[in-house]
């Protein structure tokens, strides 16, 4: 197990360090130190090496003053004094010598903690090389482009700041003394060095920190800010080091120093010891910043599996400054089948289909791998794949402690034949093993305890992101949209509300692994010129796209306005032939959006508010009971629409003619109050007792109506199933200001649907409980009956529907429990039958207000 030795590596307190590479306001300055340990020589070693090739190409140029400054340390002068005596030649050495060699492991390790920016005094690329990825570009800015520095910094991105010159760009070198003075001794970028010095916190690596002009900015800063500059860090090494220059350093320029052990003879030990460091400061920023993370997009409707996933593999990598990490999900709860293969680093196969990517090790590995665990969560972590002599092995949140398995060497041998480090551990949802999280760095020992917590947080992330799509992806498949379509469209048609309108749908499901929307339709009322797949992704302009970012409903008079809005797509508009006023709305499924309803009349007429009665039908038949002996998921709700337009249609013409008149406020058959009430009541019936036949199966309906000027609701009809009494609670009265009813009246303007209710809500009993027999301990749904103005807004109560399933049992009142999906679906149908009571209701008070007067 890698840890920090202390004896190599001594501290002060770098919390400060870590806190401040956390809100992303550290920065760091990296000086020839890095750039020695890829090969290159120090500035000094430098021009004394190139002043002997130059004395052999010049041979009567003067360079024994040269010579003399290098041994004095006025290494600026002497590079000029070489410019000068080879005709610029130096500039042209710069250019091609400190651009041959490759990154070290030191500079690997060093672009893994995230820094805010870069500041580096050398002339080489292999910072910028260090930081570049296939796809992704560094800027780099020199010495005289500080305020476009500071403008690409302030805006949030990574930069690099090469303060002596850019080794591509010869006018940017600080060799000669004009140059420097108008670079360091610059107003601007003085002042701007400054204020990155004052805002955040430096991490000086590879300096010596004995350059006069940084160390006068330095103490600059210190009599400016005092005590509030810094803390700064620097690493610097043992050699390099006494105790007043250690003090001078922490009192003066408000540095602390990270003390590295060196070894004279052998430089890669000291190379180690700093990159033991870096290590150690990687995992404790990655830790504190992943152990506080919310993943708040796992809530949100426009939910993209892949994207999420790909997300978090990538900001592990560079968390574990690992080289690649990979997540296997397992595509049911039996092993060892597997469904997708997330892999972010150099072949970045994110969401690769198993079917097309067949890695038997993999396949191998979980089940071998799981089979070790005994249904725990294990994490493994190998230091050196090639030498498995150190395995070290956690349950669930234990200590990493050494192991020695024979299995786990047979599994890891396998699959590598080289020397690596390797975490791996399981992935756990519901209790089952759901797959595995792995993440590998192809150098040995890499990672510490600070990354192993990391690992582990980001294992339950993937977890639960996983858990999420479970349950969005379950709410899809009880939705049959290739029939639903046809037969949604065919019950709309058939509706007493809706069918004067001929309106054609669309279905959009939401496909959340890919973050697609994809139309279902009837291809008989919607013909579509598109011959390919038509689709829109989650971040295209169209109205269902719209609706699913705000999960709101919308609706266009005309689908023109929509379009010029900006909210509706001319591609979709063109594609279905869509004219005249347009609706959609989101539909969920239990508690998630599963798909976008789209509406709009093929006779092109308004119907603004018949948008209410699609949107809760296309919720009642999404949420239908499922029962398994039916093929087709919305069954139950089918028959249940159907059984109240064929009562109404087919059994008595005469009420449904009645009704549609009234639903459209044309009514214009003289009738005594008497007739009228006939009618409607015989009305009612059909509606109320429909919500307790077979497929809805509540087992008491109640209907209040307001009762005239007075404050409080009275029982207009009341129903039960259990011994088929009618009106048992006929004429009981509730106030208006009873606080469940005080609840109704509130919410039905923001919240005009039907929901459940229960005596936890408010904290007390509903008043009502004992005279309207109901179980003290049970729930029932009220569903508001509301008056709406031409724009379908809800204005005022008129009354609302209260059912339940209290039964009598043993003399007492007992509810019977239901499935969550009946829970739904009953709750959908009282909120379908409470909009189409609106018209019957509205006549009940007119006739009422009428007799008074």
């Amino acid at each position: 197990m890698h840890k920090l030795d202390k004896v190599k590596v001594k501290i002060e307190n770098i919390e400060p360090l870590i806190q401040a590479i956390k809100n992303k306001k550290a920065a760091v300055y990296v000086g020839a130190g890095v750039s020695i340990s890829a090969g290159y020589d120090d500035w000094k070693t430098f021009l004394e090496k190139i002043l002997k090739d130059y004395e052999k190409k010049y041979p009567n140029a003067e360079f024994k003053i040269a010579k003399k400054i290098i041994k004095s340390g006025d290494l600026i002068l002497a590079a000029e004094l070489i410019n000068i005596e080879t005709n610029k030649e130096l500039s042209k050495s710069i250019k091609d010598i400190f651009q041959r060699k490759e990154p070290s492991s030191l500079h690997k390790e060093l672009i893994k903690i995230p820094f805010t920016f870069a500041i580096t005094s050398n002339f080489d690329d292999l910072l910028e090389k260090a930081y570049s990825n296939p796809g992704s570009y560094v800027k780099v800015f020199n010495w005289s482009e500080i305020s476009d520095f500071f403008a690409h910094v302030k805006n949030g991105d990574f930069g690099i700041l090469k303060i002596h010159g850019d080794s591509s760009i010869k006018s940017s070198h600080i060799i000669d003394k004009e140059n420097y003075k108008n670079s360091i001794r610059n107003q601007s970028l003085n002042s701007q060095l400054l204020n990155f010095l004052a805002l955040n916190t430096f991490l000086f690596i590879g300096s010596s920190l004995r350059d006069p002009d940084l160390l006068n900015v330095l103490e600059e800063g210190r009599l400016i800010y005092g005590k509030d500059f810094g803390p700064h860090y620097a690493i610097l090494l043992d050699i390099e080091l006494d105790e007043s220059f250690k003090k001078y350093l922490d009192t003066f320029l408000g540095i602390r120093v990270i003390e590295i052990q060196t070894d004279k003879d052998r430089t890669e030990v000291t190379t180690q010891n700093i990159i033991s460091f870096l290590r150690h400061l990687s995992g404790n920023v990655s830790s504190i910043s992943y152990s506080n993370e919310e993943v708040s997009s796992m809530n949100a409707d426009v939910f993209i599996f892949n994207k999420l996933v790909k997300q978090r593999l990538v900001e592990l990598r560079k968390a574990l400054a690992a080289d690649k990490t990979s997540v296997i999900f397992i595509d049911s709860r039996e092993l060892p089948g597997l469904e997708y293969l997330f892999v972010d680093g150099e072949k970045s196969l994110i969401g690769v289909k198993f079917a097309t990517y067949k890695p038997k090790e993999l396949r191998t590995m979980i089940k071998d791998f799981y089979s070790i665990g005994y249904g725990k969560q294990q994490t493994v972590y190998l230091p050196n794949t090639k030498n498995m002599d150190d395995i070290y092995r956690s349950s669930e949140q234990n200590e990493m402690e050494k192991v020695k398995n024979e299995t786990l060497e047979e599994i890891f041998k396998e699959k590598y034949d080289d020397e690596k480090s390797v975490l791996i551990t399981h992935l756990f949802s519901d209790g089952n093993c759901i797959g595995i999280l792995l993440a590998e760095s192809n150098v040995t020992d890499a990672f510490t305890e600070g990354h192993l917590n990391t690992f582990r947080d980001v294992s339950l992330l993937l977890s639960a992101l996983f858990r999420k799509f479970e349950l969005r992806l379950n709410s899809l498949t009880e939705v049959n949209f290739e029939y639903n379509t046809q037969r949604f469209q065919e019950l709309l048609d058939t509706s007493f509300q809706l069918s004067e309108f001929e309106l054609s749908y669309l279905f959009y499901k939401i496909d959340n692994r890919t973050g697609r929307l994809v139309p279902y339709f009837d291809k008989r009322k919607v013909p579509s010129k598109q011959k390919k797949e038509f689709f829109y992704e989650f971040g295209d302009l169209s109205l269902a796209t719209h609706i699913l970012h705000s999960n709101e409903e919308i609706y266009f008079d005309d689908v023109k306005d929509g379009v010029k809005k900006g909210r509706i797509a001319e591609l979709g508009v063109d594609n279905f032939n869509i004219e005249g006023s347009i609706y959609g709305t989101p539909v969920r499924v239990g508690k998630y959006t599963s798909f976008i309803l789209i509406a709009w009349s093929r006779k092109k007429m308004p119907f603004k508010k018949a948008r209410i009665s699609i949107s809760k039908m296309a919720h009642l038949i999404s949420n239908s009971n499922y029962d398994p002996n039916y093929e087709i998921v919305f069954e139950n709700a089918e028959k249940f629409i159907d059984n109240i337009n064929n009562k109404l249609k087919y059994e008595n013409l005469t009420n449904w003619n009645f009704l549609k008149k009234m639903h459209s406020q044309k009514i214009e058959e003289k009738l005594t109050k008497e007739d009228a009430l006939i009618k409607i009541d015989s009305l009612l019936k059909f509606f109320l007792q429909g919500l307790t036949e077979l497929h809805c199966n509540l087992g008491r309906v109640r209907l209040w109506i307001r009762d005239g000027d007075k404050e409080q609701f009275k029982c207009y009809y009341s129903y039960s199933k259990e011994n088929n009494v009618e009106n048992e609670f006929k004429d009981e009265t509730t106030p208006s200001k009873e606080i469940y009813c005080q609840y109704t009246e509130r919410r039905f303007r923001v919240n005009p649907y039907a929901i459940h209710q229960h005596r936890t809500m408010l904290g007390q009993e509903d008043p009502n409980t004992e005279k309207l027999k109901k179980d003290v301990d049970g729930k029932w749904i009220v569903g508001p009956i509301v008056k709406r103005n031409n724009d379908g807004v809800p204005y005022h109560l008129l009354g609302y529907i209260s059912a339940d399933n209290h039964y009598i049992i043993d003399g007492k009142p007992k509810e019977k429990r239901c499935t969550e999906k009946q829970d739904y679906f009953q709750r959908y149908a009282v909120d379908l039958v409470a909009g189409m009571l609106e018209p019957l209701v509205l006549q009940i008070l007119f006739l009422e207000k009428k007799k008074d007067n």
